[in-house]
């Protein structure tokens, strides 16, 4: 939980999001990995294919920069290896501790993490959208993975209690594509997380929240001058 790692800002009914101030939260999807070049799909995987790839590891280090220009005052990442590279990196000339978050992992797949999409398309195509190659919420039903509304529960109450516990404040926060996916959907009252493309790899998405209501900035960018504006 956030207040046990930042006891001295936590007040409050843990029950209750009681925002005194505008979060704003920059949402960045981690470096590309061995698994997303060979076409595996992840989920919750973490193992040497989840790293992240010696040339997404060089392109990340341009993200260094993003902590001073975009004056960032927290880091929060998922605790999956290829989330917590490209945090570690992005906050290597940074004196910001990382907070790792278990409810930043990605959905977990059940016993299709670590297949082959290619593979999943030919027997399992009715689980799978054509136009996002997203894993259809029916899914967990055939490969006993997590239940989408157990996932959307976990994100949504992680986004709330950081913007109760740091108002005012610009949070960065590294993590997987449908966790941002489910959060973006999540604001602007959808439950179709299909509606979205997916996010690229290391694209920063921006939205702010204030008294329960949320702004969308932007979603799916890649970080340049054009961003920080």
């Amino acid at each position: 939980m956030v207040e046990r790692i930042l006891p001295q800002l936590f007040s409050g009914n843990n029950d209750k999001w009681e925002c005194r101030g505008m979060t704003t939260f920059f949402l960045i999807r981690h470096g590309e990995t061995i698994a997303n070049q060979l076409g595996y799909i992840q989920g919750t995987m973490d193992n040497k294919l989840s790293s992240l790839t010696l040339q997404s590891k060089q392109q990340i280090k341009d993200y260094q920069r993003l902590i001073r220009e975009l004056k960032i005052s927290y880091v929060f990442t998922s605790p999956l290896i290829r989330a917590r590279q490209t945090s570690e990196i992005i906050c290597q000339k940074s004196s910001l501790p990382i907070v790792s978050d278990d409810r930043l992992k990605e959905v977990s797949y059940g016993e299709w993490n670590g297949k082959l999409l290619s593979d999943l398309k030919k027997n399992y195509s009715s689980y799978i959208d054509d136009a996002t190659n997203d894993l259809k919420p029916s899914a967990n039903r055939v490969n006993n993975g997590e239940p989408y509304n157990h996932a959307r529960k976990r994100i949504i109450s992680f986004f709330k209690e950081v913007a109760r516990v740091v108002p005012q404040e610009n949070v960065l926060v590294v993590t997987h594509g449908w966790v941002i996916k489910t959060f973006v959907e999540a604001c602007v009252d959808s439950k179709n997380t299909l509606n979205f493309n997916n996010p690229s790899n290391l694209s920063l998405t921006k939205l702010t929240l204030e008294q329960g209501k949320s702004h969308i900035c932007f979603y799916n960018r890649q970080y340049d001058v054009e961003v920080i504006e």
